[in-house]
This record gives C-alpha cells, sequence and structure tokens, in this order.
C-alpha cells in the first residue's frame, strides 16, 4: 500500500530545494492523503511560458506526467532534466512499484505529483 508521511517528505525536501534553487525556481512540498509526495512548481524563471497554453492551465497549473518528461519536453532540454532530476528526489531511496495493471494489482511505496504554476 502506497504511504508517505512528514518525516519521509522532510527527508527528501533538502535535495528537491536544492534542485529548484539550482534551475531558479520555487515549490512547494505537501503529503496528500497519505500517499502522494507533491511538489507544487512556482515558475519564477520562465521555463514554462510557453507550456501555458489557455487560463485554465494558468489558474489552475499544469500537471507534468512524470513518466513521459524526456518525451514531453524533447524540445526544452534544460526543463527535462530538472523534472527529471526532480523525479529521482522525489521517490527517494526507498521507492518502489511492484505494480501489474493486468491483474488489477498496485503496490508501490508512494505516489507523487508534479505541478507547475506561473509566476
Amino acid at each position: 500500500m502506497a504511504y508517505m508521511n512528514k518525516e519521509r517528505k522532510n527527508e527528501r525536501a533538502p535535495v528537491i530545494r536544492k534542485i529548484l534553487k539550482e534551475y531558479g525556481q520555487k515549490g512547494t512540498l505537501s503529503v496528500r492523503n497519505y500517499s502522494t509526495l507533491k511538489l507544487k512548481i512556482k515558475d519564477v524563471a520562465g521555463m514554462f511560458t510557453n507550456r501555458f497554453e489557455n487560463d485554465f492551465q494558468r489558474e489552475y497549473g499544469l500537471g507534468i506526467n512524470h513518466y513521459w518528461v524526456e518525451q514531453n519536453f524533447k524540445d526544452q532540454p534544460e526543463v527535462a532534466e530538472m523534472l527529471v532530476k526532480l523525479r529521482e528526489a522525489m521517490f527517494g531511496n526507498d521507492y518502489f512499484d511492484e505494480s501489474d495493471a493486468m491483474t488489477d494489482y498496485f503496490h508501490t511505496s508512494h505516489y507523487i505529483d508534479i505541478e507547475v504554476y506561473p509566476a
């Protein structure tokens, strides 16, 4: 069963803050429903400006599919690099995923969620 708590979040927070600072971004890290580590990035550096296509995305944020970062951000290698580093930092050393969608069996250490908001 997926489980995330404040202590596990605090273990990952310094590394995540360091990565955000390296790319000139700001972010907020939180735990949702004791299963998901959520990162809200405020796009201070303007790396995602061309990705906000409509008012809905500007108001409610741009959801990042962390499974497809490299493919979705081929045209912006620096953004892809940052998101890959953030994904790895959010997973941490204790991450595992023994899920099998074919048999409807989901067993992972925790989930991650990344959202980007305009500055």
